[in-house]
């Protein structure tokens, strides 16, 4: 298993790398970056989230789906809770990027090419409450101002509507047309590339020396990518909750490394937009290390 999560996290790279050549080249210029990020947001991790979702039901699958609904609520609660024990509001930047993993970009590429494609229906609740609390904790740690936070920008945000949707699918095992399910299937297919397209355009703007020269993203990067997995390992060994692909489906999304969002939110809200692209390119380079070696030491927890 390992292994094939080496392999996995090696072919992301390498999609990331042609990110950075053709952002080198002017083919990945700013403006299509941008527009393919909010691509992946409004559009295409949605249809992934709610491709998973169409399929048979499994034995006691409402079961699972509500087990991974609250592992998944925990496993963000673990890392939100070291994230700011460790940085707290002093350090926001930090802060944000070590409690929210890239579950979507990069956590869900990781899940379907281990498990299946139907495995993200372990991880599509987790990644909708993260992106709720990206909008609202993330929000008030970036500004301090909890007034920013709109009830309505979390309600209609994509990825939760998606999910809503999904579980109803699923829930009432409702026919869905050949043509809508395989449309939905193949937008969600185009995830993993043109979401390492995007983190290769951060990676290409980013001078390789700030990447080893600010301790503040080591550290940062350090957090997200050992302390908090090891954390949520830790919860999930004591809870004795979920079937073996459950957990190891959410521990590979806790695993992942700091989200791109930090940078979007960052530069939204006027905080440290620099710092947050480099603690995104050098938690995903080094991820290509960490993820094996952390899922490792999870198998032998579990």
């Amino acid at each position: 298993m390992s292994l094939i999560i080496l392999q996995q996290t090696l072919t992301m790279l390498l999609l990331m790398g042609t990110g950075v050549v053709l952002t080198r080249i002017g083919i990945l210029d700013d403006a299509v970056s941008s527009a393919l990020g909010k691509l992946l947001v409004s559009c295409i991790i949605p249809c992934v989230t709610l491709n998973s979702f169409m399929v048979p039901m499994k034995e006691g699958g409402l079961g699972l789906l509500g087990q991974s609904a609250i592992l998944g609520m925990a496993s963000l609660a673990i890392a939100m809770a070291v994230s700011y024990i460790i940085f707290s509001r002093r350090e926001p930047e930090q802060d944000f990027g070590a409690a929210f993993s890239n579950a979507g970009f990069v956590g869900i590429p990781l899940v379907s090419a281990t498990f299946g494609k139907e495995a993200v229906f372990y991880i599509a609740p987790m990644i909708s409450f993260l992106n709720i609390l990206q909008w609202t904790y993330g929000e008030w740690l970036l500004t301090g101002d909890s007034r920013k936070v709109q009830l309505k920008s979390v309600l209609l945000n994509p990825v939760l509507i998606a999910t809503v949707m999904g579980i109803l699918l699923y829930a009432t095992q409702l026919p869905v047309p050949g043509i809508v399910s395989r449309s939905v299937e193949m937008l969600a297919d185009t995830n993993t590339p043109i979401a390492m397209l995007v983190l290769g355009s951060y990676l290409a703007k980013t001078q390789p020396k700030s990447l080893v020269a600010d301790v503040r993203v080591w550290a940062g990067s350090i957090v997200r990518l050992f302390v908090v997995p090891l954390a949520t390992a830790l919860l999930i060994r004591l809870s004795g909750m979920g079937n073996s692909e459950m957990v190891q489906a959410l521990f590979i999304a806790s695993a992942a490394p700091v989200g791109a969002n930090v940078a979007i939110f960052a530069q939204q809200c006027g905080a440290d937009y620099r710092l947050s692209v480099r603690l995104v390119c050098l938690s995903t380079l080094l991820s290509v290390m960490s993820v094996p070696i952390v899922f490792q030491l999870f198998s032998c927890l579990v």
